[in-house]
């Protein structure tokens, strides 16, 4: 149990005295994150920490950021009594680094997982991949005659149409998979312990999903309705691979759906 945080939980994060009365402080966290697991364990060994950045729950239903330090406090008897030490608010600094966090990792105009995320996310899911033996999949992903929907309505319409589809993806896939825009109008999709079957499945929902969509884009001071469809390869890795080796299969697999007629998925084994 801590004893640090009862008068800072009453006036930082605005509860009364009666609502902290039998309450502990972890109560009020936000989020059980791993940082803050570590926290706790630590506190149930009786030893100190020191700057754990961990977020907090306000009454309001705000959140803010709180950096405690602290060590443990022994009676003469060698019992535990308690915890001395300090809660800092240390929302703005922290803040500030996530969005830096966000900015490198994300795609400016999508907010979905860029390039850099991507790849820091494809070796440890390989790694998964040795270890349980279940497959992994990769979805090319690429507008059809996107040049076109510039060319027509202007680049900004095309921005528009890019997030769009970005919001489609990310809400189609599972919370566990990761979208990313590779650059222009390519965007691809990782799926992990995912077989052939279940990546064109998430393929045709992504295709129909994007193909049932009616895009509202601004073009000469008036809201234009445009429909857009879009070619998806499909490459599924079932041992040890490269991501260029992945990608490169998928992306013949892409190329064989554009020449097929664009609005379709190709699996790579059908590239040919």
């Amino acid at each position: 149990r801590s004893a640090i945080t009862n008068a800072w939980n009453q006036w930082v994060l605005g509860y009364t005295p009666d609502e902290l009365l039998g309450r502990l402080s972890i109560d009020y966290f936000d989020a059980q994150d791993a940082p803050t697991r570590a926290w706790i364990e630590a506190m149930m060994r009786r030893e100190p920490f020191e700057n754990v950045v961990i977020r907090r729950r306000c009454k309001s239903g705000g959140k803010i950021w709180a950096s405690v330090s602290g060590a443990p406090m022994f009676g003469s008897g060698g019992g535990f009594q308690g915890y001395r030490g300090i809660t800092m608010d240390v929302t703005e600094s922290t803040e500030a680094k996530l969005k830096l966090e966000q900015m490198a990792l994300h795609d400016a105009l999508t907010g979905l997982a860029n390039r850099r995320k991507f790849m820091d996310r494809f070796e440890p899911a390989t790694a998964r991949m040795r270890r349980s033996g279940a497959p992994l999949a990769l979805l090319a992903v690429d507008i059809d005659h996107f040049k076109r929907i510039n060319d027509a309505y202007g680049h900004p319409a095309g921005d528009e149409v890019l997030v769009a589809v970005g919001r489609i993806l990310e809400r189609t896939v599972r919370r566990s998979d990761l979208a990313a825009r590779f650059g222009g109008e390519e965007f691809m999709v990782l799926l992990e312990e995912t077989g052939v079957a279940g990546a064109v499945e998430v393929a045709e929902k992504l295709r129909e999903a994007v193909a049932a969509e009616r895009f509202e884009v601004e073009s000469g001071g008036r809201t234009v309705g445009i429909g857009v469809t879009i070619s998806v390869g499909v490459a599924v890795a079932e041992r040890e691979t490269s991501l260029d080796d992945l990608m490169e299969r998928a992306d013949q697999a892409l190329y064989a759906a554009k020449l097929a007629g664009r609005n379709r998925v190709r699996v790579e084994d059908q590239a040919d």
